[in-house]
């Protein structure tokens, strides 16, 4: 346990340089959930470790889901073709789900993915699109003329 903290905290952390502070949406999200598995209480470090691996087994779960459309994710269209049918999951064996898995946790990112690079070179993150839009939506929220309904009148 201790060489893995050292490799995955300890040593990106120096390589890294990141400020002390660094916080993202992700890992506060994940933060709000073990603290919510623990009821806001602080407990001592084996039940944390537990209570980490459920969690991290939990959303494992939920991955493999989405991989054959059962649960509340789904895939983003660069991994769409890793996707199978129900019927296709159900009848592949415990290994053969499990190498459908790896593969698809191993794919590497697609070619189309721009990345902006921080101003100093040390941190380099995937670039969202400009223009943020909701699923459906045919403008652009700042540009868009609002449109109302003619009432009719009443006399």
């Amino acid at each position: 346990m201790i060489p893995t903290i050292r490799n995955y905290v300890h040593n990106v952390r120096r390589t890294h340089d990141l400020p002390l502070h660094w916080k993202n949406n992700n890992c506060e999200s994940m933060n709000h959930i073990l603290k919510m598995n623990q009821n806001w209480t602080p407990n001592k470090l084996p039940d944390l470790v537990d209570k980490i691996h459920k969690e991290v087994k939990f959303q494992e779960t939920l991955i493999r889901g989405a991989l054959y459309g059962h649960g509340d994710f789904g895939l983003a269209n660069p991994n769409h073709p890793m996707k199978i049918s129900k019927l296709a999951w159900d009848n592949k064996t415990s290994e053969q789900k499990t190498a459908h898995f790896e593969k698809f946790i191993k794919k590497p990112p697609t070619k189309n993915i721009q990345f902006v690079t921080s101003t100093d070179g040390k941190l380099v993150i995937p670039s969202t699109s400009t223009n943020a839009k909701k699923p459906g939506q045919k403008r652009r929220i700042k540009n868009s003329k609002t449109f109302s309904c003619k009432r009719a009148r009443v006399d």
